[in-house]
């Protein structure tokens, strides 16, 4: 029973991340302009992250609203969840993976729905309208992490952000090496027995302690879940 639970929701997530992706290969490389709706902000280390969906660009056809992009900026983002917004930078397309064994960040963004990115991005707010319940999620968060950077010191608090808010940015490189992304279960490598660990988590049939979940987050995004799964599963593959 466990497994047929296991096949489909693997089956389920599969497709959500088959469909159609209009990567737009000509203009890889060069500066492009498109408008789309805040769905994430993130605060990394040297970056800001801003990603839109509901996109549309004059050099594309019509997306996917489920489809997103990511704009990458140098300052803070000055724009809020629901916001319409355009972005400007240089139009950048994932590659597959060139050799065995390596992180293949193509598939890694379809199950993303991530269309491109955009470096050294611009972004205009064009439509101030705001999801309140999302801003204020993301308001909270940050006051969390705030918190937790005057109460505890620098490593303490990465290591209490990762596990608690999702926010990996904060982790030296050092603690990184402590939770190897994949490694569910903590053995020293990354299997097929990790993504099972995940799945059975995600249908609450086990419980992934706060090292394990860490560990779990493939893509970074504060929840370990079926796309981790799939990720851990193609890693294990791989190797």
């Amino acid at each position: 029973m466990t497994g047929i639970l296991i096949v489909w929701i693997l089956l389920c997530h599969f497709a959500g991340i088959w469909e159609q992706f209009p990567y737009p290969q000509s203009f890889d490389g060069k500066q492009v302009s498109c408008t789309g709706r805040v769905c994430q902000i993130e605060a990394g280390a040297d970056f800001w992250y801003v990603y839109a969906d509901h996109i549309q660009a004059d050099f594309m056809e019509e997306v996917s609203e489920r489809l997103k992009v990511r704009a990458i900026l140098e300052e803070p983002a000055d724009c809020a969840y629901g916001n319409r917004v355009q972005i400007c930078g240089k139009l950048t397309l994932a590659e597959a993976p060139s050799n065995d064994g390596a992180f293949d960040r193509l598939f890694y963004q379809q199950t993303e729905r991530l269309l491109f990115s955009m470096k050294n991005a611009r972004l205009t707010v064009r439509d101030g309208r705001q999801n309140p319940l999302l801003q204020w999620m993301y308001e909270v968060r940050r006051i969390c992490m705030r918190h937790l950077e005057q109460i505890f010191d620098e490593q303490d608090a990465g290591i209490l952000a990762a596990m608690l808010l999702g926010d990996k940015s904060r982790l030296d490189e050092e603690i990184r090496d402590w939770y190897q992304v994949g490694d569910v279960n903590n053995d020293g490598s990354v299997t097929t027995d990790d993504s099972a660990l995940l799945l059975r988590s995600a249908a609450e049939l086990d419980t992934l302690d706060d090292a394990a979940t860490v560990s779990a987050d493939m893509n970074q995004d504060g929840i370990a879940d079926t796309s981790d799964a799939v990720l851990i599963l193609q890693t294990a593959a791989e190797f």
